[in-house]
């Protein structure tokens, strides 16, 4: 009796032991990138979302960084993990000067995962970002208000440095080479692995 006590015992434990650990492999399961906005919860309509998308690309040709927004109703707990998980699978900022992921949860702040070891945004930058004021709903409001304040950073940024950055004195087939550059850096991101 006390052997099949312990077989019952320990197939319970094997079977929780696989079902929690195929909750925390989804709850930790990166989504394929969806380009400059992965929207996993669809907190956006297809209008706000391609809105979204040409704002962010042509702020990426103006400012040389890679900036890449990701919506999911992840908690705050792995927010960060998973956040600087999909910042190096979905090789944000590889083409680019550097690159910036802003991970935004449906409810609670923001928070902004770049390079650890060259980061493009200094700690009052990025509280800038991720202090945006701006209301939990509607959700492209949210958003609006985080890439107006990404975008006077980032331009501010440009403006303190080299005119190398400052587009305006880039020639026309510069500009060409900077296009391609980022349909490029787009692609390889729809082409990394885990999609």
């Amino acid at each position: 009796m006390n052997l099949q006590r312990a077989r019952g015992f320990v197939t319970m434990a094997a079977v929780l032991v696989v079902g929690l650990s195929a909750a925390w492999a989804r709850a930790t399961e990166l989504p394929a990138c969806g380009g400059h906005v992965t929207d996993t919860g669809h907190a956006l309509t297809d209008q706000e979302r391609s809105t979204l998308v040409a704002d962010i690309d042509q702020l990426d040709v103006e400012t040389l960084v890679d900036l890449a927004v990701w919506v999911t109703g992840a908690s705050d707990d792995p927010l960060s993990t998973l956040g600087q998980r999909a910042y190096g699978v979905w090789r944000i900022g590889r083409v680019w000067d550097g690159g910036i992921l802003v991970v935004v949860p449906t409810t609670g702040r923001a928070i902004v995962v770049q390079d650890a070891v060259h980061p493009l945004l200094a700690p009052a930058e990025v509280e800038q970002l991720t202090g945006a004021d701006a209301p939990e709903e509607p959700m492209s409001r949210r958003l609006d208000a985080i890439l107006d304040a990404a975008r006077t950073v980032l331009r501010h940024k440009i403006d303190r440095h080299a005119p190398a950055h400052r587009l305006r004195y880039v020639s026309g087939s510069a500009a060409l080479l900077l296009a391609a550059a980022a349909l490029t850096a787009r692609h390889r991101r729809r082409q990394a692995p885990g999609r």
